[in-house]
């Protein structure tokens, strides 16, 4: 969002006033890709019983939580998952067999082992319960990084802020009512760009899951003197 609004000060502002701009892994308009991405984490938080049309007494933990963990994924590319992470194991876990009532209370092991990282777990009772049953293996480490952030999130942010920010950003479009006398979305962008002040540095993340550098590379085309 910081990159968008590098776009829109110069154009909000009084002529000269902004002389460089720096714009870093952003886009002149919100792509159909990035708003399907908002949407989804919108989807995740209006999912969580907690959420009650967004007048909740309760922060909607598990779907904010659940909106964080999707947009990590767009953070970081597979590759840089796949070399951080791979397929290694979590192994500080607790034993769900350290607590054998929890257990019991909640269907046995297998119904902890089927509802592993699920937030909002209904209590259940189980009739017969085996004692010697698995004990529950180690998560892999991707997973315990994306839940720890999720649940890091939800402590500092609002679920409802979430939603109107993510909404904020779908409606970027630079040449968006400023474009005159103009047709077509390409000619109108470049008209609005061509107004940027020159000599701006554009700055591309080859692997941003977002914010593709052939956003970047339309940046650079069209403000004037600009450098890719």
């Amino acid at each position: 969002m910081g990159g968008m609004a590098v776009l829109e000060w110069p154009l909000c502002s009084p002529p000269g006033y902004i002389r460089h701009v720096i714009p870093l892994a952003t886009s002149a308009r919100h792509s159909a890709w990035c708003i399907s991405w908002g949407e989804a984490q919108r989807q995740s938080i209006y999912s969580d019983p907690d959420y009650q049309d967004g007048f909740y007494t309760m922060q909607p933990a598990s779907g904010l939580a659940a909106a964080r963990m999707s947009a990590l994924l767009t953070y970081r590319s597979r590759d840089s998952f796949e070399s951080r992470f791979g397929r290694k194991p979590q192994l500080d876990r607790p034993d769900p067999d350290s607590d054998p009532d929890s257990s019991t209370e909640q269907g046995g092991q297998p119904f902890v082992f089927h509802n592993d990282g699920h937030r909002i777990v209904t209590q259940r009772s189980c009739s017969t319960l085996s004692r010697n049953l698995p004990s529950r293996p180690p998560i892999f480490t991707a997973q315990s990084y994306l839940r720890y952030q999720g649940e890091k999130f939800t402590a500092r942010f609002d679920a409802n802020c979430y939603i109107h920010i993510t909404r904020k950003m779908d409606t970027h479009d630079v040449a968006r009512g400023r474009a005159v006398g103009v047709e077509g979305e390409s000619q109108a962008l470049a008209q609005v760009l061509a107004t940027l002040p020159p000599r701006a540095l554009v700055i591309g993340i080859a692997t941003d899951g977002l914010f593709t550098t052939t956003e970047q590379r339309e940046l650079a085309t069209h403000i004037p003197d600009a450098d890719l």
